[in-house]
C-alpha cells in the first residue's frame, strides 16, 4: 500500500538524486567507482515477479546501483523479429542514498526510481550528484559487461533459468508509453571477472523492442533498471 509514509520517502529519496549538497565523503569526481561505504548486509535484491522467483544469490551484496541508458536491436532480411546486439548504460550508485530510507521499506521506495529516471535524457543523468558506480555495455564479443573502476569488472552470462518476464504493471517506456519492460535476469561470471560475479537486474522500466521488424535498421530503446552486484 502506498501510503503517506512511503509517498514522503520516495520524494526525499528522488530529491536525493538531484541533490548538490551530499556528504563529501558520499561523493566523488566523474570517474567510476565506489563511493560512502554503507553496511549492505540487511538488503535483500527483489527476486520475484508475482509468479515465479530468480534464483537467491551465492555471494555477499557488494553495491545495488540505478542503470539508465538503452537497449540496442537489430532488424535485418533474415530477422523477422528485432534481436537484441546490446546494451548501454550510466550506473549511478544508490550508496548515498540508502541512509535516507529504512532497510524495512527500501524495497518498496527503490523499485519507484528506474520508471523515475527513465523520464530524464540518459545523457545528462552524469551529471546528477549521485557517484557514477560505473558502466554497462557488451564488448566486442557480445558478452555483457560491467566496468565498475574500484569495484571491479564482471563480464556475465545468463544463469540457466533466470530470466523472468518483469512484473504486471511496470512501467512499458518512457512517459508510461512503450513496447514494455524488459525481462529481470541474473547473470554470473562467464570468465575473467573481477570483484563481482553476480549481478541481478530488477526492477526494469522500458527497454522492450517491438515484437516484428517493419523494415532493415539498427535501433535503440530507452530503459533503466536496477543493478544488484554480488561477489
Amino acid at each position: 500500500m502506498f501510503t503517506p509514509r512511503l509517498a514522503f520517502l520516495v520524494r526525499l529519496t528522488i530529491l536525493g538524486l538531484g541533490l548538490s549538497s551530499l556528504p563529501a565523503d558520499a561523493r566523488r569526481d566523474k570517474n567510476a567507482g565506489r563511493t560512502s561505504k554503507v553496511d549492505l548486509k540487511e538488503y535483500t535484491v527483489p527476486l520475484s515477479n508475482g509468479s515465479m522467483n530468480l534464483p537467491d544469490p551465492k555471494g555477499s551484496l557488494k553495491a545495488i546501483s540505478l542503470g539508465r541508458g538503452t537497449q540496442n536491436y537489430t532488424c535485418n532480411d533474415t530477422t523477422p523479429a528485432p534481436v537484441l546486439v546490446g546494451a548501454v548504460a550510466a550506473l549511478l550508485d544508490l550508496a548515498p542514498l540508502l541512509p535516507m530510507i529504512p532497510v524495512g521499506e527500501s524495497t518498496k521506495v527503490l523499485e519507484i526510481l528506474p520508471p523515475y529516471l527513465l523520464n530524464f535524457n540518459k545523457n545528462i543523468i552524469t551529471n546528477f550528484a549521485m557517484p557514477l558506480l560505473g558502466h554497462h555495455f557488451f564488448d566486442d564479443l557480445g558478452i555483457p559487461t560491467f566496468n565498475l573502476g574500484e569495484l571491479g569488472c564482471m563480464e556475465g552470462k545468463k544463469f540457466p533459468g533466470a530470466d523472468l518476464v518483469a512484473p504486471v504493471g511496470a512501467s512499458p517506456g518512457q512517459e508510461g508509453i512503450g513496447v514494455g519492460a524488459v525481462n529481470w535476469l541474473k547473470l554470473v561470471d562467464a570468465g575473467g571477472s573481477k570483484g563481482v560475479d553476480e549481478v541481478y537486474r530488477v526492477e526494469t522500466a522500458g527497454g522492450k523492442a517491438p515484437a516484428k521488424c517493419e523494415k532493415v535498421q539498427d535501433f535503440q530503446v530507452q530503459y533503466a533498471a536496477l543493478y544488484w552486484f554480488y561477489g
